[in-house]
C-alpha cells in the first residue's frame, strides 16, 4: 500500500492522512460480530491496574484482529511515513471509549497521547458511524508540532473563554478554531500521529459508537501496552514465533 510525497507530507505537517478502508467487508463484518459477542463478557471481568480493558478486548478477539493488525500492506505503509525499515505493534485497542468517561458529559476531552514524543503511525477503522451526536473525533491539524505545555495553556483559556460551569475548569472541551470533526464509519480509514491533540464531540446519540484502534511504533521505544498483551494472552503468545513477538514488540 504505497503513498504519494504530497500524502507522507500531509501526514508530517498536519498529523493525518485518510484513504479509503483496505480492510475488505468480511473482515469488517468478522470483527463486528466478535466484538458484539466479547463485550458482555468483557464487562463483568476486572483487569490489573496495568492493563488496559479497551486493548484487552481487543486482543480477547484473537486471531482475526492480529491478522487485521498485522496487515502486511498497513506494516509498509507505516515503515514509508515513518522513514524505518521495521515497525512494532503497540497501543491499542477496540470498543467505545465514550462510554468509559464520567458522568453526563460521555465525551473525551482535548489530550494528546504522544508517550514520550514516539515516532508512530495510528490506524483508527470505525465499527459504527461516528457523526454529530454520536461523539464524532475532534482533531486540532498541526498540534502536534506544538510545544505541549503552550499549547495546552492555549486550550485552558479557550476554555475559560467559553465561561464552562466549573471555574477553574477540571477538564478541557472548548471549540479551538483549528479544529476539524473526523465523521468516522467502516468505508474510510484515519491514518494520523496521535500526538495530534484531540478529543470527541458530547455523546447524546443511543446508537452505538465503537472503534478499532492501533499504533505501529518505530523500533527504540517502550511497549506501553506490553503488560496488557502478557496479561490477556497468557498461554498464548509463549506460542508465537520469533518473529510475531518481535513485531508485538515482545522479549524473546
Amino acid at each position: 500500500m504505497s503513498l504519494t510525497k504530497l500524502q507522507i507530507d500531509h501526514y508530517h505537517s498536519r498529523g493525518f492522512i485518510v484513504i479509503p478502508n483496505p480492510l475488505s467487508d468480511e473482515a469488517m463484518a468478522e470483527i463486528d460480530t466478535l466484538q458484539k459477542e466479547i463485550e458482555p463478557r468483557w464487562s463483568e471481568m476486572e483487569f490489573p491496574g496495568n492493563v488496559n480493558p479497551l486493548a484487552a478486548q481487543m486482543l480477547m478477539a484473537g486471531e482475526p484482529i492480529f491478522e487485521m493488525i498485522e496487515n502486511p500492506g498497513l506494516i509498509e505503509m507505516a515503515k514509508e511515513i515513518l522513514d524505518v525499515d521495521r515497525v512494532e505493534i503497540a497501543a491499542f485497542g477496540m470498543g467505545d471509549s465514550s462510554l468509559a468517561v464520567g458522568g453526563e458529559q460521555k465525551q473525551v476531552q482535548w489530550h494528546s497521547d504522544n508517550f514520550g514524543n514516539v515516532k508512530q503511525v495510528a490506524i483508527r477503522v470505525g465499527l459504527d458511524r461516528h457523526d454529530g451526536d454520536n461523539a464524532p473525533l475532534r482533531i486540532i491539524p498541526g498540534s502536534h508540532k506544538r510545544d505541549v505545555a503552550e499549547f495546552k495553556q492555549e486550550l485552558y483559556e479557550n476554555e475559560m473563554a467559553s465561561c464552562p460551569e466549573e471555574i477553574p475548569p477540571k477538564s478541557l472541551f472548548a471549540k479551538h478554531p483549528d479544529e476539524i470533526e473526523i465523521i468516522l464509519d467502516t468505508p474510510i480509514m484515519l491514518v494520523w500521529t496521535a500526538n495530534c491533540w484531540h478529543s470527541t464531540g458530547k455523546k447524546t446519540s443511543t446508537r452505538l459508537r465503537r472503534v478499532v484502534t492501533w499504533h505501529y511504533f518505530a523500533p527504540g521505544y517502550d511497549n506501553p501496552f506490553q503488560a496488557t498483551v502478557l496479561h490477556t494472552l497468557d498461554g498464548v503468545w509463549q506460542k508465537w514465533s520469533g518473529e510475531r513477538k518481535k513485531l508485538w514488540g515482545l522479549s524473546e
